[in-house]
């Protein structure tokens, strides 16, 4: 499927699927709703390959919800040839982004404003053995899916039980301002000085200044290492291929960003760009702070374009010298535990460096305090044992202190 061309005024929506997912994509004013569908598809692959994106259904909601109020939406739909009722309206392929949003009225990045339907794949006709084949195969997958699914609403249910604080969930981190935004309170802070008092401004403020420490600490040149890292292994397995494609989109990205430089008209311009850059900080930051070559070697990328966090608690904080930030992630089995266990610490540490560029100033990280907790829910089982080199090749900041708790909750289904 081609990439959808982003048209007029780029905004960012927020979504929600199977009543519990929320996720995010961008579009622009001018596209349709027709093109919209297939940049959700895309965004969530592989779970959408066995459908066209005609087949999905887009309901706005009429009263957009943040994701501390997702219980108000989640049984949310239209009956039978319904286009709309007091809850949603039906979205349609031919209409502009703009019918719904127009350039006055851009939505909140704060709220979820679209419910995704899609179709019920275990309907569909198969004419021949290889149709039926792939059919199989895809029932086979929303069968993991909702199994998946299953186990993660119990989990849920259990950890809103146990825990004090409050929980959230389904994040997707693609810039700067979505690590600020999951990183803090949305309170300022004493020893913040935004041009206003808005949260918008706060914001602003806050991914200014991560983008600065990124230039300071010249994360730039540890993900020009990456790549090269990259592409100096012999491509003899499709995980290095796989390397290679992600290698060459970093390297388009910093390209870009070069070329923005050379034309800008000074550093704050620079620093509002990477800010604003889809993906661009994420992996310049993730890259930043994990030795390619051993996490090659423990089958994962030296760096994230996107980064998925499936709980987070309520940043917890006194000033901005003392922060605590809790996040979770749910696995369905034990089986790729190392592999959660190390995605979990990639997270954490990336969070705990938006926390270190926020206490600096010209360079100088001043004294705060930050921990990072991370939970592994997992299935009740007996015992699991960490080995300490599951955590080798991950850089943390010096004044942070991060734990990883497995907690087990809910049943396998």
């Amino acid at each position: 499927m081609s990439e959808v061309t982003i048209s007029g005024t780029t905004i960012n929506l927020w979504l929600l699927f199977h009543e519990i997912v929320i996720f995010r994509v961008t579009i622009g004013t001018d596209n349709r709703i027709s093109e919209l569908k297939k940049v959700i598809k895309k965004a969530r692959e592989p779970e959408f390959d066995n459908f066209t994106p005609d087949r999905l259904k887009l309901l706005k909601l009429k009263n957009p919800v943040d994701d501390e109020h997702i219980s108000d939406i989640q049984n949310l739909t239209l009956q039978g040839n319904e286009d709309e009722n007091d809850d949603v309206s039906l979205m349609k392929d031919m209409r502009k982004i703009a019918t719904y949003w127009p350039e006055n009225q851009a939505p909140s990045e704060d709220l979820i404003h679209i419910i995704v339907e899609a179709p019920d794949l275990s309907e569909q006709p198969t004419a021949d053995l290889e149709s039926a084949l792939r059919n199989l195969d895809g029932k086979v997958d929303l069968m993991r899916t909702e199994l998946e699914n299953v186990y993660e609403i119990s989990a849920r249910q259990e950890i809103a039980k146990i825990s004090s604080s409050h929980y959230s969930s389904k994040f997707e981190i693609s810039d700067l301002n979505d690590l600020v935004q999951l990183s803090l309170p949305r309170k300022k802070f004493s020893n913040e000085n935004p041009k206003y008092d808005s949260q918008i401004s706060i914001q602003a403020y806050r991914a200014d200044k991560l983008a600065n420490h990124i230039y300071i600490k010249n994360m730039r040149k540890k993900l020009e290492d990456s790549i090269s890292y990259i592409r100096s292994l012999p491509k003899n397995n499709n995980f290095i291929k796989n390397l290679n494609t992600l290698a060459d989109n970093a390297a388009a990205a910093l390209d870009a960003w070069k070329a923005y430089e050379k034309k800008s008209t000074g550093s704050s311009q620079n620093r509002l760009f990477l800010a604003n850059t889809e993906f661009l900080g994420v992996m310049l930051i993730t890259s930043y702070i994990m030795d390619p070559k051993i996490a090659i070697e423990n089958d994962h990328a030296p760096f994230n374009k996107v980064l998925e966090l499936d709980v987070r608690g309520r940043p917890t904080s006194y000033d901005m010298n003392n922060i605590s930030i809790e996040i979770g992630e749910i696995k369905l089995t034990t089986k790729n535990l190392h592999h959660g266990y190390r995605q979990l610490l990639i997270r954490l540490a990336s969070l705990g460096f938006v926390i270190e560029a926020l206490n600096s100033k010209d360079g100088e990280v001043g004294d705060y305090r930050c921990e990072l907790v991370g939970i592994l829910y997992v299935p009740k089982v007996p015992s699991i044992n960490i080995p300490n080199e599951w955590e080798d090749g991950i850089k943390f900041p010096e004044r942070t202190k991060h734990t990883i708790r497995i907690v087990a909750v809910g049943d396998k289904p």
